[in-house]
């Protein structure tokens, strides 16, 4: 619980101060991501006194690696790479190599914490269609020591409003290709956004696999293999979505796979320590969401069954409070209305969750 409550502080700290500078918590974020002491070229040094090594990020996904490197009396890279420091040597200062040592198994501690976190955020930016323009994009994915080693293995889309104009990567080498593998430029004013797999045809589609294939890549999160989920017709213009009712799921499953996704288990009824239902929140999309169920107490791994799903606009409510009941159905979106990849990522969150934990049907 002192976890959680220390989390909640510190969004709520970030929160301020992203208001405070007139900008998202996201862009915030972007402007906060640690470089893990990797000077712009993706290169750390670490010194044994009589002997010095380099350490240089790779773009190996789906987790960013490095290579280690002997480095000469001239600073050239010289040897066979590895991938870690070598053993004190006679000749090195011990003291030097074992603080160096430290420091070296400190920077992939906090390496692996930084991939992991960011990570999470291009998930959802693929989920809420995060934009940047071309100079926060260019700043962040393509000079940043860290993020730039993600940029290669992902598809970017150039936007006119909603609307994908142009799909595009950005290589190794620094210049952007197309899905056909001609080179173009970027636009100074562009919206960049990451592709959603359902504004891709079949073709472009193929053809981005293909690419990231042949340069021995693997996507650092799950783009282009997503499995999507679209709007049924006779849903269109229903708002609440109920397509795994009358099926029966262990809630303990259930809810920390949703949890693992970014929702949150709604408050407990203080008389019966009773829940039901299950939330997320997402301001970059103006959109949360909440899943009602039959309900469960903390202290049960009990069965339950999935109500519906229904969308509103985000700040509708007091989360914290749940000051709202089935009165404010009005509020609800129709599920036509909301944006194809939030749908999509929102079915498919409940429905992996739903497969690890489903027990039988009614």
């Amino acid at each position: 619980m002192a976890n959680l409550k220390g989390k909640k502080a510190k969004a709520a700290e970030n929160e301020k101060l992203a208001a405070g500078l007139g900008i998202t918590v996201e862009e915030l974020a972007d402007r906060n991501v640690p470089t893990v002491g990797f000077d712009e070229n993706g290169e750390r040094h670490f010194d044994y006194g009589t002997r010095r090594f380099a350490v240089t990020l790779c773009a190996i996904a789906p987790d960013v690696g490095f290579e280690v490197f002997q480095l000469t009396t001239q600073e050239t890279k010289a040897g066979k790479k590895t991938k870690n420091l070598p053993k004190p040597g006679t000749q090195d200062d011990l003291s030097c190599a074992e603080a160096a040592q430290e420091e070296f198994k400190q920077m992939k501690k906090e390496l692996k914490a930084v991939v992991k976190a960011e990570k999470k955020r291009l998930e959802l930016a693929l989920m809420t269609g995060r934009c940047w323009s071309t100079e926060a994009w260019t700043e962040l994915f393509a000079e940043h020591p860290l993020m730039r080693r993600f940029s290669p293995a992902l598809v970017w889309g150039i936007y006119n409003g909603d609307t994908l104009a142009k799909s595009f990567r950005c290589r190794e080498n620094g210049l952007f290709y197309d899905a056909e593998g001609k080179e173009l430029e970027l636009p100074e004013d562009a919206r960049i956004r990451l592709v959603f797999p359902l504004e891709l045809t079949k073709e472009e589609k193929k053809a981005w696999q293909d690419q990231i294939w042949e340069d021995d890549m693997e996507q650092p999160i799950e783009q282009l293999d997503l499995k999507t989920y679209t709007v049924h017709k006779q849903e269109a213009k229903k708002k609440k979505l109920v397509r795994c009712k009358g099926k029966l799921f262990l809630d303990e499953i259930f809810g920390d796979r949703l949890e693992k996704f970014g929702w949150h288990c709604g408050r407990m009824d203080d008389e019966h320590d009773f829940y039901d239902i299950y939330y997320r929140e997402d301001k970059d999309a103006g959109l949360s969401v909440e899943l009602h169920t039959s309900g469960n107490t903390p202290f049960d791994n009990m069965e339950i069954e999935l109500y519906g799903t229904r969308f509103f606009e985000s700040g509708t409510f007091d989360w914290e409070t749940h000051e709202y009941d089935e009165k404010d159905e009005e509020k609800a979106i129709a599920l036509q209305d909301i944006p194809p990849r939030y749908f999509s990522e929102v079915v498919r969150q409940i429905m992996e969750a739903g497969a690890e934990s489903y027990l039988w049907d009614k």
